[in-house]
């Protein structure tokens, strides 16, 4: 709401002499106190409760615009739209020159699909205080607002939404494809519903979504990806243009299952079912912040449920997660893993080649690995059937990468994560497990024909030289055991390569060394290059760059009068 004052309190003539006096002061009083509780369960969030209490206040004081402005407040943010308008109209024809009473009429309007309406509603509340910059922003978005309805079908003013489910039908792709090929009828789909929206914008059409009724408005770019149960939509915010994914949720006509088709009662429980999907997503999602390799939340619209899309009769309120865009390609557009390394199954591959996808594959895991250390550290889990290759979002150049370090790895889907006992040791075996493990496998059963492999070996030097390289990544290519995966050992091998077996005796002489080692670099180099190093080492242990990476940015703090601390910090990391 706009940051206008309430008025002062509505003053009346009392009657029935000294006692009438005495009454009126008592419920004024206690019209008060019931405000001041509703305010507090308006701000908890408790907006029955506070309804309830403002309503409390109104049978004490019906004369005071100020209860009926509030409760209007509550009655919004139960989507009681129709409740929240009469509220403000009573608040209005109390106090006519009160802007915040004219505000609360404009947004219940807003939220009505009366936007003729709203748009007056917002111009009289900036009228009445015309240096008020966020009463002007109010009634400019309700003009526009009201312009783009005027605009004709598929633009804001309409549900584009359903408009693309009549055009781009999700039963006509699950029905063309089989098991097999659902994947691909499921990308099919996203791109033909992207293709949809093209032809709405090139028709004139503003496609839009907004956080609430009138909430934060993101103009729409794009389908990323499309399932029964809901689709991901790209986008930017309109006032910051910041960029953004939508994840809706409840499309019901999207269902291929006649069990969800046909009655209210039925839409109803899949909306159900659906907005408790997407809070348990949400609730992941807050859990993971900051984690390593996990898509975010958006900070600004974290707390959002809904996305509304259209107004009045053509309003819909889908369930929603708004996290930071993805940038990048799902693993599965840049990996064949039926076909093998170079994507075609009678195509040899050049040694470069091959390096430029194994160099992929460590990264994925790598991230992988971090991301599940980091939902680790919360308790939170893979259950098994981790993400798939469509969730993993890769970022790189697409040709001539020849190390991790050059690619960037996201993990975009939460879903399966589950709770887990935080004491439990973070291990390597859910993601050798989990069908994105699989995938991998099939890639490297596809792969290892065309190397000319035979017990482990191929004849060509350039392929020995890669797979020699790579070898940290046995353990997901040949599926080890359990026992053999604990996490931090895994994660050691990928980003370090393989350690030497040592007894506790020469554990101890290396931790000594390393102790000698940080306390000559501390004298050595001062508090800021010291702080700098372990900047650098903390940033190589989370996988962030790698060994030669921290070597040689440290050459340049350490150097040129240090090449003996220099060479000393790369004999302990790579022994």
């Amino acid at each position: 709401a706009a940051a206008i004052a309430d008025p002062p309190p509505t003053r009346t003539a009392p009657s029935g002499g000294a006692t009438g006096v005495a009454a009126a002061v008592g419920a004024a009083a206690q019209a008060r106190r019931h405000k001041e509780e509703g305010n507090a369960a308006l701000q908890a969030g408790k907006h029955a409760e506070a309804a309830r209490l403002y309503g409390k206040a109104i049978e004490c004081d019906p004369t005071d615009p100020v209860y009926h402005s509030n409760r209007s407040a509550a009655f919004a943010a139960l989507h009681r739209f129709a409740a929240a308008l009469a509220d403000a109209d009573e608040a209005a024809r109390l106090r006519p020159g009160w802007a915040k009473a004219h505000v609360r009429r404009g947004a219940a309007l807003m939220a009505l699909g009366r936007l003729e309406e709203a748009q007056r509603a917002y111009g009289r509340a900036a009228a009445l205080e015309p240096g008020n910059a966020q009463l002007r922003q109010l009634a400019s978005e309700a003009e526009e607002a009201a312009t783009a309805v005027r605009g004709g079908e598929g633009g804001e003013g309409s549900n584009w939404v359903s408009v693309l489910k009549e055009e781009v039908r999700f039963r006509t792709y699950i029905e063309l494809a089989d098991d097999d090929d659902e994947a691909e009828a499921l990308a099919a789909y996203a791109r033909d519903l992207s293709s949809a929206l093209d032809e709405l914008r090139e028709g004139g059409a503003r496609l839009a979504l907004r956080t609430g009724a009138r909430g934060a408005a993101v103009d729409v770019t794009g389908v990323s990806t499309a399932t029964a149960a809901g689709l991901t939509v790209e986008g930017t915010l309109r006032k910051s243009g910041r960029p953004v994914s939508v994840r809706l949720r409840h499309l019901t006509s999207y269902y291929d299952a006649e069990e969800h088709e046909g009655t209210a009662e039925q839409d109803a429980l899949i909306r159900s079912e659906m907005a408790s999907a997407a809070a348990e997503e949400r609730l992941r999602l807050q859990r993971l912040s900051g984690a390593a390799g996990w898509c975010q939340l958006v900070k600004e619209l974290g707390s959002e449920v809904e996305a509304a899309v259209g107004v009045g009769c053509e309003l819909t309120r889908y369930p929603a997660v708004y996290v930071d865009k993805i940038e990048g390609v799902p693993l599965s557009q840049l990996l064949d893993a039926g076909s093998g390394c170079g994507g075609e199954e009678d195509e040899t591959p050049s040694p470069e080649r091959l390096e430029h996808e194994m160099s992929m594959i460590k990264a994925v895991a790598t991230s992988c690995l971090l991301a599940m250390r980091g939902a680790a550290a919360v308790g939170l889990g893979f259950d098994g059937t981790a993400p798939f290759a469509e969730h993993v979002w890769v970022q790189g150049p697409p040709e001539g990468a020849r190390r991790a370090a050059d690619w960037s790895v996201v993990v975009g889907e939460v879903e399966p994560l589950e709770e887990r006992d935080p004491s439990e040791r973070f291990s390597a075996k859910d993601l050798v497990r989990s069908a994105l493990g699989e995938w991998l496998r099939e890639w490297w059963r596809s792969t290892a024909p065309k190397l000319s492999i035979v017990d482990g070996r191929t004849p060509h030097e350039g392929y020995a030289r890669v797979l020699g390289r790579y070898g940290v990544l046995n353990w997901l290519l040949f599926g080890w055991a359990d026992e053999q995966l604990d996490g931090e050992s895994i994660l050691q091998l990928v980003q370090h390569g393989p350690v030497s077996e040592r007894s506790a005796e020469e554990r101890e002489a290396a931790q000594r060394r390393w102790a000698a080692f940080t306390q000559e670099a501390f004298v050595r180099l001062g508090p800021r290059r010291f702080d700098e190093m372990n900047a650098q080492i903390g940033q190589m242990n989370d996988g962030e760059i790698s060994v030669d990476d921290l070597l040689a940015r440290a050459r340049y703090f350490m150097c040129p009068d240090n090449e003996d601390l220099h060479a000393a910090l790369g004999q302990m990391i790579r022994g």
